[in-house]
């Protein structure tokens, strides 16, 4: 099988193309009036080329097939327009636009680009990155599939500043800039999304089979989307409805050099507006084998997981200005394997359930007004049952027997919002929230309340000067009020060179598992702490951005002032009772921790992104972030936070021939786990390829961990390089309604 495999992917990666020459289409969007459409879109129908029209509204598509080919131009609040136009090899075709007003609402055709330029999680607002004032990152969904990315934890692994951090329940959780994994808020398409087990949402649980895109907003979010949000936020931003109807499938099959983790996979989705009808569908299969690396354990090392997640979106436009919309996902995720527990090893059934619910009602007025209201509903449940596997008396740890234990947690959020663009290049927004979030377990019920109201501004007097300002108040059921202020800039120094900067104010209000719930294991018990009090953090960043020639690069400071931070603390240890079957084997002493406030605590540090094309068709590129974390009341740095990132990769296109080809390199800087061991850095090396055999047809391949390293020796648990060198080979086919009139 994996001798097929490979030479599968040799096979697709040496194939021939036969592909046409390209050109150039280029022009301006206007309105009816003259006025150049500054953000418009324009793409070539039945590919993923595209572009965004720049402030004086002109555009520029390079490298688009020769021959005969469709031009969408379109923006929100004007009708879209299309145009038939004929590209001349090695020359280029002028394709003037002027869209007129409509009273189209929200969503359209969006652009899948391999950067996209559009961020609307920064500020709401939709504005370009190199306006938005914040550190701003996009994953597109042509770089998850290069990644061969299955889930959002596959196609997070390289992202600037974050680190994915594993723990006991084989889950992966975000890490921002050094902060802890429960500071960093996760959405999808602006909706929160309800924690896990461990008051965390497993990354490796969301399946990236109708993604868009991702946008990841580093640095305090609280002014806009409160608790939870001090290191940042993560916007998981599925596929809307386009005019014309698309269908896709995918398939991907990958393995372990060992002949493990066997790893098939598919997903399929369909999109459409039919008039005032729109839906998007969208369903995947996703089952991981087991694994075990270490044979001399008895545990194994990666567990057997099947996922099977679908949902569905419907919206209608009532007016042409007023828009409903709401939607439905539910994703299984079933986990098998054995792990170790008291006094023997068990087999561990994990059953995690996940659905959600959402109702949003959109008015636009075109340049003027943009108004939402939406109800948002998530439940996660989890069922853990634990057998023995050979010998022991082995116990459920959440239960304390050998009772399955159960978990219900439920997150209910109505909120609503508006947008006025005022005169002198104001852009005023209003909004409120109100959200419960519920626990229920075997024994405990407990529930949290939180209601807010914001406001942001977005004030441009001048081309080259913008600022946000913006704050937030929160009243929570537990903890009272709080303020979280929000002010940031960005200054064009020159044509190509920008200054960013930002002030910010982040609050988190204790978990319900940080506040009720006891968490044990054979490696420590952790209490929880009633006395608890939220977290502040004060945060700045200062950063220069730009572009020369064939460079193009940033680089940025930033620093966070943590007061309160919850964190473990050990307060003693305890004994766990003698084996039933060998009263000979020594008790098991295990460390006692507690959550407590840390008075004092501090993360910063330095970013860097450098991109240079080298040549016509290899470009290389390198994101670094160094950084210390440290608990300023002991003095000593933060435990799990590595003080160095870096992802650099050499990349290969040739547009011609629809084939492009890299290689990534991964590094982790080193860690502290506990307070007697230190971890070491590592570094992982990626390839991928893939090959456009036609618009509808890809095929994409890679080896994840070339070199076979070995990341659990160095105190990492999970993801990508643990099951060793890691083969995958995949195929995209999608389809569009090319008989639509116009």
């Amino acid at each position: 099988m994996l001798r097929g495999i490979l030479i599968l992917l040799l096979t697709a990666i040496a194939a021939p193309a036969l592909a046409a020459g390209t050109g150039t289409v280029r022009g301006t969007v206007l309105t009816e009036t003259g006025q150049p459409l500054k953000g418009a879109q324009v793409s070539i129908r039945g590919t993923k080329l595209g572009t965004v029209a720049l402030s004086d509204g002109k555009y520029e598509i390079m490298q688009v097939p020769s021959g005969y080919c469709q031009l969408i131009a379109w923006m929100t609040g004007f009708e879209t327009r299309t145009e038939r136009v004929y590209v001349p090899e090695g020359q280029a075709v002028v394709v003037r636009f002027a869209l007129k007003e409509s009273i189209i609402p929200l969503p359209a055709v969006e652009v899948s680009d391999s950067v996209p330029r559009v961020s609307v999680t920064a500020t709401i607002v939709p504005m370009d990155i190199k306006v938005v004032p914040s550190a701003v990152e996009i994953i597109s969904d042509e770089t998850i599939q290069e990644m061969g990315a299955l889930t959002v934890a596959d196609a997070l692994m390289d992202a600037q500043s974050l680190y994915l951090q594993g723990d006991e329940e084989r889950s992966l959780s975000a890490s921002l800039r050094g902060l802890r994994t429960n500071q960093t808020l996760i959405l999808i398409n602006g909706r929160r999304v309800a924690a896990g087990l461990r008051e965390n949402v497993n990354l490796d649980d969301l399946p990236t089979a109708m993604i868009q895109r991702i946008e990841i907003v580093r640095g305090p979010s609280s002014a806009l989307y409160g608790s939870d949000a001090i290191g940042g936020v993560i916007n998981i931003i599925t596929k809307k409805p386009p005019e014309d109807m698309v269908a896709g499938v995918s398939v991907r099959y990958g393995q372990s050099k060992y002949g493990e983790d066997q790893n098939p996979f598919i997903k399929g989705y369909m999109a459409e507006r039919v008039g005032q009808l729109g839906y998007s569908l969208f369903a995947c299969l996703d089952h991981e084998g087991q694994f075990d690396r270490y044979k001399e354990t008895p545990w194994t090392d990666g567990d057997r997981r099947n996922l099977r997640s679908g949902g569905v979106d419907l919206s209608m436009d009532l007016t042409g200005r007023q828009l409903v919309q709401g939607g439905f996902e539910k994703s299984l995720v079933k986990r098998r394997g054995v792990r170790p527990y008291d006094w023997g090893d068990g087999k561990r059934r994990t059953d995690d359930n996940r659905k959600s619910f959402y109702l949003e009602y959109n008015y636009v007025i075109p340049e003027r007004t943009e108004f939402t209201l939406r109800g948002n509903y998530y439940q996660f449940n989890t069922d853990i049952s634990i057998d023995p596997e050979i010998y022991g008396d082995v116990t459920n740890p959440l239960t304390g027997s050998d009772q399955d234990y159960n978990l219900e947690q439920r997150l209910k959020q109505v909120e609503t919002r508006l947008t006025q663009h005022l005169p002198a290049g104001n852009s005023l927004t209003l909004g409120a929230e109100s959200r419960w979030e519920q626990r229920n377990d075997n024994t405990t019920y407990h529930e949290v309340r939180n209601t807010a109201a914001f406001l942001q501004d977005i004030f441009q007097p001048r081309e080259r000067f913008l600022t946000v300002l913006g704050a937030r108040v929160d009243d929570h059921s537990q903890f009272g009020a709080t303020f979280s202020p929000k002010a940031s800039f960005t200054l064009g120094l020159l044509e190509p060179l920008r200054l960013k900067g930002s002030y910010g104010r982040g609050v988190r209000a204790p978990s319900i598992y940080e506040l009720y719930i006891e968490n044990p294991s054979k490696e420590s018990l952790v209490l929880p702490n009633i006395d608890l009090k939220a977290e502040k953090s004060n945060s700045w960043e200062i950063g220069l951005e730009g572009e020369y020639w064939k460079l193009k690069g940033d680089v940025r400071y930033f620093r966070n002032d943590l007061t309160d931070m919850i964190n473990p603390v050990q307060t003693g240890f305890d004994t766990l009772g003698q084996s039933a079957i060998s009263h000979s084997t020594p008790a098991w002493v295990r460390p006692v921790l507690q959550y407590r406030n840390v008075e004092k605590a501090l993360s910063h540090g330095f970013e860097l992104s450098l991109s240079a094309r080298l040549t016509d068709r290899i470009v290389f590129s390198d994101d670094a972030t160094v950084m210390q974390t440290k608990d300023k009341t002991t003095d000593k740095r933060l435990l799990n936070k590595p003080d160095m990132l870096n992802t650099a990769e050499l990349r290969w296109e040739d547009s011609k021939r629809r084939f492009k080809t890299g290689v990534r390199l991964a590094s982790v800087g080193t860690r502290i786990i506990s307070d007697t061991y230190r971890a070491d850095g590592y570094s992982l090396v990626h390839l991928f390829a893939s090959k456009r055999f036609s618009e509808s047809f890809e095929v994409y391949g890679g080896v994840n961990n070339l070199l076979n390293n070995d990341p659990n020796i160095y105190g990492f648990t999970e993801g990508a390089g643990t099951p060793g060198t890691y083969f995958f080979l995949g195929f995209t086919l999608e389809t569009w309604d090319h008989n639509r009139q116009y």
